[in-house]
């Protein structure tokens, strides 16, 4: 739904017309006590709760059932270093559904989709000190469980994760994701 916050803390309508999402367009606010400087409201998406439901296509495996989420991490790996990794027809491939389902101020909860070809999964994962420039990765024990707590880290820090999926033919990676700690 369109407008949920304005640039206050009222939870009062801030002047955007409320409508189900069907196309991305602009609905000018108009200018109001509430929000005496109205912006354009934008419709969001949760990539996470939006499914696929038209035929499938076999070029990359999609089926219709599957999140938005997951298809953008699929293509992602598709279209970079190791396209085998997203190919449904490989004997290896990568989780393409990475996500953080938890978050406290030393935890990190990530969940990810099993392969259909890997054997056990390793999560890596390090602070962002700058968000372009990957360092070294600590590696957390091989596993076969689709979620995993990693603790100890610091509040309020950028963390990067990605899972490697173990096949018995090699490994593949998921696509790397974020994620702050709380402050405390």
């Amino acid at each position: 739904m369109a407008c949920t916050k304005c640039q206050n803390s009222s939870t009062s309508n801030c002047g955007c017309k409320d409508t189900a999402y069907t196309t991305v367009k602009t609905y000018t606010c108009p200018a109001d006590e509430v929000c005496p400087t109205p912006a354009p409201c934008s419709e969001y998406v949760s990539t996470a709760c939006t499914y696929y439901s038209n035929s499938g296509i076999l070029d990359i495996g999609l089926e219709p059932g599957r999140s938005l989420q997951s298809i953008i991490q699929q293509l992602i790996i598709r279209t970079g270093d190791t396209p085998n990794c997203a190919d449904p027809c490989s004997t290896c491939q990568s989780t393409w559904n990475l996500y953080v389902t938890d978050v406290t101020g030393t935890t990190i909860t990530i969940a990810w989709d099993a392969s259909n070809t890997a054997e056990s999964y390793q999560i890596e994962y390090q602070p962002l000190v700058d968000g372009c420039n990957l360092s070294t990765w600590t590696l957390v024990t091989p596993q076969t469980t689709l979620i995993n707590t990693i603790g100890n880290l610091t509040p309020n820090t950028l963390y990067a994760f990605r899972v490697n999926a173990i096949c018995d033919t090699g490994n593949c990676y998921s696509v790397i994701i974020t994620q702050r700690t709380n402050l405390s």
